[in-house]
């Protein structure tokens, strides 16, 4: 009787864009969604196997479900968008007032310049310097030049409450001193429906016949990779480099 073992291998996994064994004993588990792994974006006959979804690609939370896809920058998602306000104010004399989350300015010149707008919303509490530029004006008979508002610092890449105008002792016809939102801020979301980077596939995982039965893999989260090795299509860019504090890229 030949007991003679004999290992056979269904899955060949590239791991050599790993820098060190550090952060290979310490990997999460966590579920694949299939459906998400697009066999046109991600070519599965890259190694001996065919049906192989390579170690070393990006990782994302599936935000609905918690299963986890890959994280492709190249599916756009929502990028990160200051929130942006107008201020018209039409009057030929007087002064008016801006208000943030209740704090009132003191009484602005009808036609001040930018710079005065934005320094006396500087001087409210909630307000710091850089948390609201102002641009545009001066305002006058007509609007003439509405200001713009652009919310950052603190207040940057979120959706914003307006400003808050009134008109004080503003002169002239039809006097107004109105405040629109022109773009709203908006928080950035990766695509395809995934949180930010979490970590790389850890091993190789086979989908045989491009099955869509949800994976069990491992996800490769601190340690030091080598990039100029991971394969094509792990997804891995500049911005994903610099979001995995944990990973140390050589």
């Amino acid at each position: 009787m030949d007991l003679t073992q004999i290992i056979q291998s269904f899955v060949n996994d590239d791991q050599s864009w790993l820098g060190s064994a550090h952060g290979t004993t310490s990997t999460d588990t966590c579920t694949l969604d299939i459906s998400k792994f697009d066999p046109t974006a991600f070519d599965f006959g890259d190694y001996t196997h065919h049906n192989v979804i390579p170690s070393g690609v990006l990782l994302g939370k599936v935000t609905a479900t918690g299963k986890y896809g890959p994280y492709n920058p190249n599916q756009a998602g929502v990028p990160a968008v200051n929130e942006v306000q107008g201020l018209a104010v039409s009057a030929t004399g007087g002064t008016f007032t801006l208000a943030v989350k209740g704090s009132v300015t003191a009484a602005i010149a009808y036609n001040a310049t930018a710079a005065a707008v934005q320094a006396a919303l500087e001087l409210l509490d909630d307000v710091q310097h850089g948390d609201i530029v102002v641009t545009g004006g001066p305002g006058g008979a007509l609007a003439a030049t509405p200001y713009v508002l652009t919310f950052g610092g603190r207040y940057a890449n979120s959706p914003q409450p307006l400003v808050v105008s009134a008109a004080g002792s503003l002169t002239g016809s039809g006097q107004t001193a109105a405040v629109t939102e022109t773009t709203l801020g908006k928080v950035a979301t990766a695509g395809d429906g995934t949180e930010a980077p979490t970590g790389l596939l850890f091993h190789a995982v086979s989908v045989f016949q491009r099955l869509t039965t949800d994976k069990i893999g491992a996800i490769f989260w601190h340690g030091q990779v080598i990039r100029s090795k991971l394969p094509a299509v792990s997804g891995v860019d500049n911005a994903a480099v610099a979001s995995l504090i944990h990973i140390q890229f050589v």
